[in-house]
């Protein structure tokens, strides 16, 4: 995912690796496979603000990240990145809403699709900051494929994990285990140097953790539906982001305009919450299966279709599972001797991946963090009471 991609990149790029260091990348499916090829990637440096709260403890990693991701558009030459004017709608339901979940004022006569339009009517309110519109898959795939290029010997191994064998000693991983015949892989394990970093990125499945580990890593995923409609918004809408507030068909629409004239709708609701015990079974979703909620999806149709928008079927219907912390705040951090973990992004994890992986690439090297780690770490959630439970549930 991009979380990963983003650690790899920035540690090739890192004046601290010498040549005889290659970069090894383990996936069951490849590059922006799941939520980093699906995701809406609305990157913002200012945080949402909830109602009644004057600030977010987050506004470092919207600020910083915003940042780091201008960068990575020019050094990359990400053509799908594209700034944006970003507007907030509210509406308050009442008796008097009509059967399609709005009120009757916000039909199309003055919310109309096109999106550009909408201050011009008063209908929506820009909110303060800057934000950009990406292509996860691109950002993810870019990331990916200059981490590898540069150094030849660098290699990406498409297999899945199955546990981790340390040196109890040392607390250092000294095997991957990986289950051979899945993808590429036709091999049993790789071993590790005791000095050789292991970066675990594996988004909402990075709670397995707690099996190969034993590791408080209490990760839930988040399943949302959304959808594209491909040639989906004249030219005047690129680069406008649209939100709605919530709406009788259970709905919170959230709409992007992006450069390739695609429109990405999100917010369709009822996003499913698997929990870490499902993430760690066997029945727990993979990256290349993951069901979209059809009955959210024709919800959104409707209340799309309320607002004006003519395109009656989207082109792609998907979804993707979100990693969400406890707190909401990212988990990054060392967590054994040569065990590094980054994951919990949840919504803002396009946003918050290039800088994730380059705070791994800090800790590696023992440089200055781009941001304060002390939230980020994931020691806030090792507690007695957690590492008693993970204790109970233990086959040993």
């Amino acid at each position: 995912g991009v979380v990963g991609s983003a650690a790899a990149y920035y540690l090739s790029t890192s004046p601290y690796l010498s040549s005889d260091q290659p970069i090894r990348i383990l996936d069951a499916v490849g590059p922006a496979a799941a939520s980093s090829g699906k995701a809406g990637a609305f990157i913002t440096n200012r945080p949402p603000l909830k109602r009644g709260n004057a600030s977010d403890k987050r506004q470092a990693l919207f600020e910083k990240s915003f940042e780091l991701h201008e960068s990575l558009a020019e050094k990359l030459n990400l053509e799908s990145f594209c700034p944006v004017q970003n507007y907030q709608v509210v509406k308050e339901v009442s008796d008097q809403d009509n059967e399609d979940g709005y009120q009757q004022q916000a039909t199309s006569a003055t919310l109309p699709l096109s999106l550009s339009n909408l201050e011009d009517n008063h209908a929506g309110v820009e909110l303060p900051g800057d934000a950009a519109i990406i292509d996860p898959a691109e950002l993810t795939t870019a990331l990916f494929n200059e981490a590898l290029a540069r150094n030849n010997d660098s290699s990406f191994l498409k297999a899945t994990v199955r546990g981790l064998e340390l040196d109890e000693e040392t607390r250092a991983v000294q095997r991957i285990l990986l289950e051979r015949g899945k993808g590429d892989c036709e091999i049993d394990y790789i071993d590790i140097e005791e000095d050789e970093p292991v970066v675990i990125a594996l988004g909402s499945w990075s709670t397995c953790i707690e099996d190969w580990l034993g590791i408080p890593m209490p990760i839930e995923g988040i399943v949302s539906t959304s959808m594209v409609f491909l040639d989906g918004i004249p030219s005047s809408d690129i680069g406008t982001a649209l939100f709605l507030d919530n709406d009788l068909n259970g709905c919170h629409l959230e709409l992007f305009g992006r450069k390739d004239k695609s429109l990405y709708v999100s917010g369709c609701g009822e996003s499913e919450v698997i929990g870490t015990e499902v993430l760690r079974s066997e029945e727990r979703p993979t990256p290349e299966i993951c069901p979209p909620n059809m009955a959210r999806a024709a919800a959104a149709q409707k209340s799309l279709k309320n607002l004006g928008y003519k395109k009656s079927e989207a082109d792609m219907v998907q979804a993707c599972m979100r990693p969400m912390s406890p707190d909401a705040v990212p988990v990054v951090g060392k967590i054994l001797t040569n065990v590094y973990v980054a994951t919990g992004g949840g919504p803002w994890g396009i946003t918050w991946g290039p800088l994730m992986g380059k705070c791994i690439e800090s800790l590696i090297h023992e440089d200055d963090p781009p941001i304060r780690m002390g939230p980020l770490k994931p020691q806030r959630f090792d507690t007695m009471l957690y590492r008693t439970l993970l204790k109970s549930r233990s086959p040993n």
